[in-house]
């Protein structure tokens, strides 16, 4: 019997993920079949009690779903707890488990592609949703010397503190550009420089307050070059794209449902090609 895993977010468009993932399957010819599920947020729950049936071996959640589904889920990971995220679930025998992978696909892009050993650094991070909140986390685990946060909404970075109170706040540009100057690893946790959003041409932060042998990392996996990352180039500072890190979250996803190591290569390179 085949056998299925569906991606859950709303509105679906055109995903990489599928892309990806069919390729993995296929590689070591398994009869799963990756299927994308738009489901409003309403109708949520009736396709969750889907995935407990025999032949889905899980799903992947995206945007907008991977706050509201934790209640959703039998028994989410202590990572799920920590962030307030599920971007994996495991159907095994009709009981859901959550897991968090974004948080290992983001450390992994940072050691394994710009090489860096985040032991000590000081770290900039730009954002403070979901997904500055998974990097955060990830790092802290890392054990970096200081991690400043810095959102055009001043309030949004703030409440970051609750969770961890030895973040550093940047509370205007001035503060921003101090920061970077003395950090190591600057992070593009927003959507400016995104495909197809308003901000597509735009940077989320001056290049100019990068200092030289910094490195950038942008979340952001659409367009593969950003502007961010064509202004770093120019200046030659080390940078790398969002997508390594949604392949890599991804191969970890396919390990929980298959127990088999992804091949994480045939994998980017199907997703460069979807883009």
């Amino acid at each position: 019997m085949e056998s299925q895993v569906g991606l859950l977010g709303y509105p679906l468009k055109h995903s990489v993920s599928s892309v990806f993932q069919q390729v993995a399957f296929d590689h070591f010819s398994l009869s799963t079949r990756y299927v994308n599920l738009s489901v409003d947020p309403l109708r949520l729950p009736d396709v969750v009690a889907k995935l407990r049936q025999e032949n889905f071996l899980g799903a992947n959640v995206t945007i907008p779903h991977k706050e509201n589904i934790i209640p959703l889920i039998d028994e989410p990971s202590d990572l799920v707890l920590s962030v307030g995220a599920v971007n994996t679930i495991l159907n095994s025998s009709g009981k859901l488990f959550g897991f968090n992978t974004d948080v290992d696909g983001f450390i992994d892009s940072l050691k394994l592609k710009l090489k860096l050993d985040l032991i000590n650094k000081n770290i900039v991070v730009i954002g403070a949703g979901g997904a500055a909140k998974a990097a955060i986390f990830g790092l802290c685990r890392e054990n970096v010397g200081s991690v400043t946060v810095y959102n055009r909404t001043l309030e949004r970075s703030k409440i970051l503190l609750t969770q961890f109170p030895d973040l550093c706040i940047a509370k205007n540009i001035n503060d921003l550009q101090k920061a970077c100057a003395n950090s190591e690893l600057i992070v593009n946790c927003t959507s400016v420089g995104m495909a197809h959003t308003d901000t597509e041409d735009a940077s989320p932060i001056n290049v100019e307050f990068i200092s030289e042998g910094s490195m950038v990392f942008d979340m952001v996996y659409n367009p593969i070059r950003t502007k961010l990352i064509k202004e770093c180039e120019k200046r030659k500072i080390k940078v790398a794209g969002g997508l390594w890190m949604l392949v890599y979250q991804g191969a970890k996803s396919f390990k929980i449902w298959t127990n088999k190591e992804a091949p994480v290569d045939l994998m980017y390179d199907a997703a460069i090609k979807a883009i």
